[in-house]
């Protein structure tokens, strides 16, 4: 079960904007004996523009990189859901997550129909919820929803652009807000499949704010924040996630203990064997 629940909003401790008190300042009538304060609003006002002009000049460039990076990302909802590709991988999932788990989505209401959205959620081991979640979405709420994905992944599979998911670049989910389509986010991913693999589920619904190599995972928060002021972010969570699996040899697998072997041997090697050795771990389990 996919639980959506309520908005969160980043905070805002700078009150009005800098460039509103501006404004009325300098829209205030030139009277008489105040030529030089009038002056000084024009001239605090003439720099706000060309602030603002600025920021607009660099919002539609950065829009104009992540479209031509990822031109199907920006196609309509409409547009992508009525693919072939789109409309059949959904029957086949949305009919196998029904009669294996008995899947369904609560609190979707919640999302703004008409605004953007950004949705956050927790990374599985075996990640088989995330395709899931995203065409079940769009069954219940007829919104595709960007999903963010591992950029070496996505050169992997390309053919996941047809299905509404990214790679997961930070201008890309920015200009994708702006252009008033949800994006949906999985903070985690390497960390968590190994923890998991290597330690037969003991940090499971855990998630690794940051990587071994000291990265955080909060870029998202990045994004939220800088939407501005009342831009809401929605968590979700998929109930009993990590029990959405039937496999013999992973529960054998770890019932030898070789999970916890694998993880310790995995973690000595340098980063292109354990990154193979992962690979391995994620068939296996």
């Amino acid at each position: 079960e996919c639980l959506i629940g309520e908005a969160m909003a980043p905070p805002n401790n700078e009150g009005p904007a800098a460039s509103d008190r501006i404004f009325r300042v300098s829209k205030a009538p030139v009277l008489s004996g105040r030529n030089q304060e009038a002056i000084s609003s024009s001239a605090e006002a003439s720099t706000v523009d060309d602030v603002q002009s600025r920021k607009i000049e660099q919002v539609a460039n950065a829009h104009s990189d992540a479209r031509k990076r990822e031109p199907t990302a920006f196609l309509s909802d409409q547009e992508i859901s009525s693919s072939w590709l789109f409309r059949t991988a959904q029957a086949m999932l949305c009919a196998y997550a029904s009669f294996m788990y008995q899947f369904s989505v609560q609190g979707h209401e919640r999302l703004p129909q008409q605004k953007a959205a950004l949705i956050v959620t927790l990374h599985t081991y075996h990640s088989g919820d995330i395709g899931i979640a995203l065409l079940h979405g769009q069954k219940v709420t007829n919104r595709v929803i960007r999903g963010l994905l591992h950029r070496l992944l996505m050169r992997i599979a390309p053919f996941l652009r047809f299905l509404g998911v990214v790679p997961g670049y930070r201008d890309t989910a920015k200009a994708l807000l702006d252009q008033g389509f949800w994006v949906a986010v999985v903070p985690g991913g390497a960390e968590e499949v190994m923890f998991h693999a290597s330690e037969n589920g003991k940090h499971a619904y855990e998630t690794a704010w940051s990587t071994k190599e000291g990265e955080s995972r909060c870029g998202f928060a990045k994004v939220a924040l800088s939407m501005g002021p009342g831009f809401q972010v929605f968590p979700c969570f998929c109930e009993n996630g990590e029990e959405m699996k039937i496999n013999p040899l992973a529960d054998l697998w770890t019932w030898l203990k070789l999970d916890f072997a694998w993880g310790a041997l995995s973690r000595s090697m340098p980063f292109f064997i354990r990154w193979w050795m992962l690979q391995i771990a994620i068939l296996v389990s």
